[in-house]
């Protein structure tokens, strides 16, 4: 199968709508299925734009923002 990366908007079973990011593809009978992949809301997906960006704009080790964004997180 192809698998692609994807960002999907989803909502299951009336709940509010969040952000879905995994690979979906067909398998060889035609029918999509998806891979391992991430859930996030709409506040979480931000976070992670903003990480992404940080990292993107600075010199920093991406890890160690990772890191501090996780600690700060669980406190």
């Amino acid at each position: 199968s192809n698998m692609k990366k994807e960002l999907r908007l989803i909502s299951w079973n009336g709940n509010d709508p969040k952000y879905d990011l995994r690979p979906w593809g067909t398998n060889k009978d035609g029918v999509e299925i998806c891979g391992k992949g991430i859930t996030l809301d709409a506040e979480e997906l931000q976070s992670l734009f903003d990480i992404l960006t940080r990292i993107n704009n600075e010199d920093e080790d991406w890890l160690w923002i990772i890191i501090k964004i996780y600690l700060i997180n669980k406190i």
